[in-house]
Order: C-alpha cells, then sequence, then structure tokens
C-alpha cells in the first residue's frame, strides 16, 4: 500500500516538472504567427473607423466631423493665417522661415550666443535673430515687441531673484543666504565691462552660473535652457539692457523741465528712520 502511494506521488512530481518545463520552454521569445492571449485586453481591441469611410452612428452618415464652433485646430496660429496685403504674406513667410531656422539652428551667434571662435557675441545677433539681410534694419515695431517679451519673461523668471528693476533686491533675492543674486546694474554687466557682452548674459541665462568649486550648491544660478527658447532668452537680454539704461540715464536726459517737477512731487515720502520717530516724539 505504502508502495502505491509512493508511486502516484512520484507520478504527481513528474507531471507537475513537465507541465513547468513545458511552460519555460514556451517562454523562449521564438517568433510566432499567432496572435498572442490577452488575458487584461483593456481597450487594445476596440471599434474604429477609417477616414472617408460611412457611419451608421451619425445622421448624415459621414465618419469624419466638422469640428465644432471656435475650436482652434493644433498647430494653428493667427500670425500664420495668410491675409490680403502683401505686407500680411512677407509677414507670415518670414515667420515660416524663421521657425525653420529655429528648427536647423544654424547660426552659431543666435543660438548658442558665441562667435566662430568660441567667444561671445558683444551684442545681439538681430540680423540672424528676424532673419534680415547684410544692412537691413530691424522693424521698429518688431523690435518693441522683443522688448515687451523679454519683460514678460523676466518678469516671470528672474524678477523673484533679480527683482523688479534688476538690482537683485526681489522678494527671493532679500531672503538668500549666502551671497545673493547678481545686481544686473553693475558696471561690470553693462556693455564694455568685463561681462558685458551680450552673448555672456544669454549664455548664463540657459546654462546657469557655476559656484567655487567646493562650495555648495554647485550652481548659483540654474540654466532656465528647458523652460526659456533662444528667442525668448534674447528677449530677455534686451530688457535688461532696456533696464540698465533706464537706471543709468539722468531724469534730466529723458523729461522736460515741467515733467520732472511733477515726477519728484509724485514720488513717495521717504520712511522716517526709528531714530527720527524717537526724537518728534
Amino acid at each position: 500500500m505504502r508502495s502505491l502511494h509512493s508511486t502516484l506521488r512520484l507520478a504527481a512530481i513528474a507531471v507537475s516538472a513537465c507541465a513547468i518545463a513545458g511552460g519555460l520552454a514556451g517562454c523562449r521569445g521564438e517568433r510566432t504567427d499567432k496572435p498572442p492571449r490577452q488575458y487584461f485586453p483593456g481597450m487594445d481591441d476596440q471599434a474604429r473607423y477609417d477616414a472617408q469611410s460611412e457611419s451608421a452612428f451619425f445622421a448624415d452618415g459621414r465618419t469624419m466631423r466638422e469640428p465644432p464652433a471656435g475650436v482652434v485646430a493644433y498647430g494653428w496660429r493667427s500670425e500664420l493665417s495668410y491675409g490680403s496685403t502683401p505686407e500680411e504674406e512677407s509677414r507670415a513667410a518670414r515667420t515660416v522661415a524663421l521657425e525653420r531656422a529655429d528648427m536647423l539652428r544654424g547660426s552659431q551667434a543666435a543660438y548658442y550666443g558665441r562667435n566662430a571662435d568660441g567667444t561671445y557675441v558683444e551684442r545681439i545677433p538681430v540680423g540672424d535673430l528676424f532673419g534680415l539681410e547684410s544692412g537691413q534694419l530691424v522693424p521698429a515695431g518688431e523690435l518693441r515687441e522683443l522688448v515687451n517679451r523679454g519683460e514678460d519673461r523676466y518678469m516671470v523668471f528672474c524678477y523673484p531673484c533679480h527683482g523688479a528693476l534688476g538690482d537683485g533686491k526681489g522678494p527671493v533675492g532679500t531672503r538668500w543666504s549666502g551671497a545673493g543674486p547678481a545686481n544686473l546694474l553693475l558696471e561690470r554687466l553693462a556693455h564694455g565691462g568685463e561681462n558685458g557682452q551680450d552673448g555672456y548674459m544669454f549664455d548664463i541665462i540657459r546654462n546657469g552660473l557655476a559656484n567655487a568649486p567646493g562650495q555648495l550648491p554647485a550652481y548659483r544660478m540654474m540654466g532656465y535652457a528647458s523652460q526659456i527658447n533662444e528667442r525668448d532668452t534674447w528677449a530677455i537680454v534686451a530688457y535688461i539692457r532696456a533696464l540698465q539704461r533706464s537706471q543709468a540715464t539722468p531724469l534730466s536726459d529723458v523729461a522736460s523741465t515741467a515733467e520732472q517737477d511733477r515726477l519728484r512731487r509724485s514720488r513717495p515720502a521717504a520712511p522716517q528712520s526709528s531714530s527720527e520717530e524717537e526724537g518728534d516724539s
């Protein structure tokens, strides 16, 4: 009797071993024309329509539907909608050409802020940036758009640390532990300064500024290349140059005497120090 039980047990073990071996043999990854087994098919297989085919669901029998009113097609932009005037057609054609240039990134100056020898470009490469021919001037309206775009991006990405004036006194910058954000109004960052090249500022915005070796964090300022494209980076550089000029220009150079008096009167009174308040009391 015991011998029969032993035999049955051995037979069961042998059958189980063969089943396991067969299962493993079927998982060797060999090619097959048979469809895979789908134990949890989910939405792998579902009914669909071919383009331009007939539909039994919609009353008009059409599978392809008209978009709802007000929907904007993906990839459509107003500046690429060709108008009837030569100016509108020219602007749309130049926009397409600039997008192609952005894809190819063939200009070392416009997309990396450097000359062919690796040095920083001194000024914003407006020719490459706007797709202009040699000697052609930037339209005033587009130049203003560039600066306005730079102001918009500056207030999003730069203002928290560098402040509205670029003096490094933003809401985050004033609470910074350590050296703090750079004062963008310093002479060394202006044109003609040690780091006054537009390409240098472009490079710092996109790639960041490393700290001294051994100091933590490794970067004093992180790069924004993943959040700000090349054109917006140049727009920020243009706006920073406008900030520098506005803070370095005397009031007398930009306003008449009457306007200067009006601006001075409109300034809020300077807050009194605590010592002055104690003396008055």
